[in-house]
């Protein structure tokens, strides 16, 4: 597999759902300063699987660094694999086993 010299083509992170309001039908993942909207998620149906949906997809960025910083053997990647694990896992800010 080629290396890619440019860098991903994708909307810089950090991504962040927007906040949760148990009302809302959809959940947004934004990236930035929370004004550009990356995807929707649809909260129809089985509502807890699409917020973790929505919080997986926006972990992609620091699961990315964590993976490339792996290939790349660089030193503390462990520590960024597991930051971007308990992220995708839990949101931002929450420990191990404490999501919503």
């Amino acid at each position: 597999m080629g290396t890619n010299v440019e860098g991903p083509k994708w909307t810089p992170g950090p991504w962040i759902t927007d906040d949760r309001d148990p009302h809302d039908i959809a959940r947004y993942v934004l990236a930035g300063s929370r004004v550009t909207p990356v995807v929707r998620v649809e909260l129809i149906g089985d509502r807890e699987a699409h917020e973790a949906n929505a919080q997986l997809i926006a972990a992609a960025p620091d699961m990315y660094e964590a993976l490339r910083a792996c290939q790349a053997g660089e030193k503390g990647w462990g520590t960024k694999v597991e930051a971007a694990l308990s992220l995708a896992l839990n949101g931002p800010g929450k420990g191990e086993g404490k999501g919503e």
